[in-house]
């Protein structure tokens, strides 16, 4: 494919390895070194528990200015429960077999090397066998690993510095199995609780207390067989390279999470990364001459064609969370 391309132009060398991921990381004991914690970074086996429940009876505020992404008007449900997830650590979404990767099909068509629509980039197939998977991101990923190793380990060492991580709230669920009519809001929030944050392997412990920030609500969202699906948002992530965390948004986005009791697995996000955010957030990664890192990434985007130039202007995106668990947000 043409990030070969790219992989020649930044000089990586040998060839990469793919390394699966298999949703465990051992615990901090294990040899894994996490480098060093900042000032009121986390310790696993230190402070109280608070004690909140998995379920809250109303929105949480959102102290530094409104929901953005709001859409038209506010909620479009009512009645029943808001459930709150606190998301753990992200695992990248590789390639593996032969064009095989998680992910959505986010533009709602079969792309391939014939279509301008899809800007002649094949999709990929999820490996239950769906077609029309868009994550170039997945193949963007042996690049961006080159530089920094695993970025499953730097996104672990990220979570356990304290920074903002990710939460999802449903608000007006009726029934946890099959609900037609949900709202979800995606936050960035931080940890407020009493002392410090409690961790529970990739995630933090159940039943700790958060502040919002920073909120997206999605345009529709819905219950069906205990899987949570939401559409239409935006949805925020870093990359964790060349001592950057900046924030990228992903536009158009979409959420699917798996409902295991009240708690949440196997959290799926995806959406278009703007071509101009990208170059911005990857542009400290190497001495590549950011004309280079422009026109190696426009080769590999996909979605959202400007019709004036026939290029496209988002490159697909899939990320998972291991899991979610039950918090509180103020």
């Amino acid at each position: 494919m043409r990030l070969i391309g790219f992989v020649s132009i930044l000089a990586l060398g040998a060839c990469y390895d793919s390394h699966p991921f298999d949703g465990v990381l051992p615990p901090r004991d294990s040899g894994i070194d996490v480098g060093p914690r900042g000032d009121g970074g986390p310790r696993v086996d230190s402070g109280p528990r608070v004690d909140s429940g998995p379920r809250v009876d109303s929105g949480p505020r959102v102290d530094s200015g409104p929901v953005v992404d709001g859409g038209p008007g506010g909620d479009r449900c009512s009645g029943g429960e808001t459930f709150v997830w606190i998301l753990g650590v992200i695992e990248p979404v590789g390639v593996s077999g032969r064009d095989i990767a998680d992910g959505f099909d986010l533009d709602d068509r079969i792309s391939s090397p014939s279509d301008p629509l899809g800007c002649f980039i094949d999709d990929l197939t999820s490996p239950d066998g769906t077609p029309g998977i868009d994550n170039q991101f997945a193949i963007l990923l042996p690049t961006l690993e080159g530089f920094t190793g695993p970025l499953f380990e730097e996104y672990f060492e990220l979570f356990l510095s304290g920074a903002p991580t990710v939460a999802i709230e449903a608000r007006h669920v009726d029934d946890l199995r099959n609900d037609d009519c949900v709202d979800v809001l995606v936050h960035r929030v931080r940890y407020e609780g009493r002392g410090d944050p409690r961790f529970d392997m990739v995630n933090y412990s159940p039943g700790q207390l958060f502040r919002s920030f920073e909120s997206f609500r999605f345009a529709e969202a819905t219950i069906q067989r205990r899987e949570l699906s939401a559409r239409g948002g935006t949805y925020p992530f870093v990359i964790p390279i060349a001592g950057t965390t900046a924030v990228n948004r992903l536009r158009g986005a979409r959420v699917r999470a798996q409902l295991a009791g009240d708690q949440l697995a196997e959290v799926m996000a995806g959406g278009s990364w703007d071509v101009d955010d990208a170059v911005e957030s990857l542009a400290g990664a190497g001495d590549i001459p950011r004309e280079v890192l422009r026109s190696t990434l426009e080769s590999i985007a996909d979605l959202d064609v400007d019709a004036a130039t026939g290029t496209c202007e988002g490159i697909s995106v899939g990320l998972r969370h291991l899991t979610g668990v039950d918090g509180t947000l103020r």
